[in-house]
């Protein structure tokens, strides 16, 4: 069970999915409360919409909580690079379990249920009880449909590897200036692995010697690369040509180099982008 729990899983979705599944089932819970009135709603006096529609607020709310402000304040734990079936299991289920809190102390308030230590305990864990079991098996398909399409992908891009074209400029001299008035770093393209963003520097992985690091944005640095380079990550940029494996997994790809220890993570955004680009250069 440990095993799995730790697989790799997708990272959380871009802001604007994120926004709209929080508002879709914000709208379900509103639809669903006000057309089939669980939980004494059939016999609320005042306007049943406000009612339905606090219920669906309250949802909307805790969502645009826990998917936008809590990977803000806790940006480690949300680290798309270490997200896994646990923490996917974990993040929904706090969803469900707050998202049940902020309705019974809704219900309390409208007189639907009376507040007791009792009470709460039975309607929380009722919750709970029911959504783990479905949030679970959600979780594991996810994951396994995402690992084995990634799977068949980076083997499919193992292949282009293998059989792709000498790099079209790989003697091609970079030239990256740096923002501290110190002498400018050069070297071969051929020389150079990747380039990590690490906060205000950037971190040139070389084929041989230590990493460099350079006070440099990641950003301007890739206006400096030649076409060979690819932004892979928010944090990372490869020579592709270097590239010698592709791993599939749930999260994206994972890149390896011949004779280094480095891996290179691929964004699930940027997968397309990348076997687009890495069958182009096979091309030549």
């Amino acid at each position: 069970m440990i095993a799995v729990v730790q697989r790799p899983f997708p990272p959380l979705a871009e802001k604007t999915h994120r926004l709209r599944s929080a508002i879709l089932i914000s709208l379900f819970v509103f639809s669903f409360l006000y057309i089939f009135k669980p939980f004494g709603l059939a016999g609320v006096k005042g306007n049943l919409i406000l009612v339905t529609a606090a219920y669906g607020l309250i949802t909307l709310t805790i969502l645009l909580i826990t998917q936008f402000l809590f990977p803000v304040l806790f940006q480690k734990h949300y680290d798309d690079q270490k997200w896994t079936v646990g923490k996917e299991i974990l993040q929904t289920m706090s969803n469900v379990l707050l998202i049940a809190i902020g309705n019974f102390l809704l219900s309390c308030y409208l007189n639907f249920f009376s507040w007791s230590i009792d009470t709460f305990v039975l309607f929380v864990g009722f919750t709970f009880a029911i959504g783990i079991i479905p949030v679970t098996i959600q979780a594991l398909v996810r994951q396994n449909i995402h690992h084995r399409r990634n799977a068949k992908a980076g083997s499919d891009d193992n292949r282009v590897i293998a059989d792709r074209k000498a790099p079209s400029d790989s003697r091609f001299l970079i030239k990256i200036s740096r923002e501290d008035d110190e002498a400018d770093f050069q070297a071969k393209a051929e020389d150079i692995l990747a380039v990590e963003s690490c906060g205000n520097y950037i971190e040139i992985h070389r084929k041989e010697g230590k990493p460099i690091l350079i006070r440099k944005s990641l950003i301007s640095t890739e206006r400096n690369l030649p076409i060979d380079f690819f932004r892979t990550h928010r944090s990372w940029i490869v020579n592709l040509p270097l590239v010698s494996h592709v791993d599939g997994n749930a999260r994206g790809y994972i890149l390896s180099f011949k004779n280094a220890s480095i891996k290179v993570p691929v964004s699930r955004s940027k997968l397309n982008d990348f076997d687009a680009k890495l069958k182009s250069l096979s091309k030549g």
